[in-house]
């Protein structure tokens, strides 16, 4: 590799910087084809090659590192108080239109099923709330829906029966279950 005169290394870095061969030129105080000449030495050659590299890879770190920069600023707006703050309270809105259809699905049509759903809602709303409240159970939603006058008091009664006769039954299989196993096992 021949080694490269003090013009022809400006040459070098004022080409890989984009300028154009008679800029070039100009600027090192050369002809055009003196600067051609140049471009077809080995060593020349060699040196464009290396200078492209680290061309190649200060470009990529330079984007990297924008693009780095980006995401961190985009996150920071989407993580940010006011952004959770917002998606909370449309959240919020959203449960309490769920939680309106609901509650006059219940009024209107006494389906029992939509206390399940109610209680999914509220405890939705109460973690998003980031509220500390104990998770209420059907039993106690049918005895507060019968207070509040939205539950007829016998469909409550039905309400209470019928769960406590599921629980009768489920410790009935329960028991049988036990039974079944201790036989298996003798």
């Amino acid at each position: 590799m021949s080694k490269l005169t003090s013009k022809q290394i400006e040459a070098l870095t004022l080409l890989s910087s984009g300028m154009t061969q008679a800029e070039v030129a100009a600027k090192v105080g050369v002809s055009i084809r003196t600067l051609q000449r140049w471009t077809k030495l080995e060593g020349f050659l060699d040196a464009e090659k290396v200078i492209a590299q680290e061309v190649v890879k200060a470009t990529v770190a330079a984007t990297a590192q924008t693009a780095a920069k980006v995401v961190a600023e985009e996150l920071q707006q989407f993580f940010s108080f006011e952004n959770r703050y917002r998606l909370i309270k449309q959240e919020c809105e959203y449960l309490d239109m769920a939680l309106a259809c609901v509650l006059e699905k219940l009024e209107e049509e006494k389906d029992l099923r939509a206390i399940d759903r109610l209680l999914k809602i509220s405890e939705r709303r109460s973690q998003l709330l980031n509220l500390k409240t104990s998770q209420m159970d059907i039993l106690e939603a049918v005895q507060c829906l019968a207070e509040n006058e939205i539950l007829p008091a016998e469909m409550a009664n039905i309400c209470h029966d019928s769960m406590n006769g599921m629980t009768e039954r489920l410790i009935a299989l329960g028991r049988l279950y036990r039974n079944s196993n201790r036989i298996q096992k003798s």
